[in-house]
């Protein structure tokens, strides 16, 4: 068991994700059935595209944009 907050590491060596948002479950899978766009905003508020790789068969997460609301800077893809 571990606790990660990349989503690309998890999508690498997990057989099984549990997203939490405020300490409640929302999704329980593994990665290719719970990591998607949808679950990405619902759970990280960011925009993201989401390929399997044709080759290993794992996810990988492109946010779209991330803004750091402290600082209200952002990064652009």
């Amino acid at each position: 068991m571990s606790i990660l907050h990349d989503m690309n590491l998890a999508a690498q060596y997990a057989d099984r994700i549990i997203m939490l948002k405020h300490g409640r479950k929302w999704y329980d899978g593994t990665p290719a059935e719970v990591l998607n766009p949808r679950s990405v905003y619902e759970i990280f508020e960011i925009e993201s595209d989401v390929f399997t790789n044709p080759v290993t068969l794992k996810q990988l997460i492109i946010p779209h944009e991330i803004i750091y609301k402290q600082n209200k800077t952002s990064l652009t893809t």
